[in-house]
């Protein structure tokens, strides 16, 4: 699996205020998603109250709606 880091960026910031004014989530929560967006990412929560404010993307999955492969032992 390949990780990525990705250092603050003003624009993903300017469009992350804009989305938590619009619809209320916190400004962290937010920075994610446009960051997502942005980056035509796939963003993964389990949080519902979050999940209901931003249902309207399609780069939005449900943590509980992944299905991941049985771990062998």
């Amino acid at each position: 699996m390949e990780l990525i880091l990705y250092a603050f960026d003003h624009q993903i910031f300017k469009r992350a205020l804009q989305m938590s004014s619009a619809r209320g989530i916190a400004i962290y929560d937010s920075y994610l998603v446009a960051l997502a967006e942005i980056e035509k990412l796939i963003f993964v929560t389990a949080d519902e109250k979050l999940l209901r404010k931003i249902s309207d993307r399609s780069n939005i999955v449900a943590l509980n709606e992944i299905e991941l492969p049985a771990v062998q032992s």
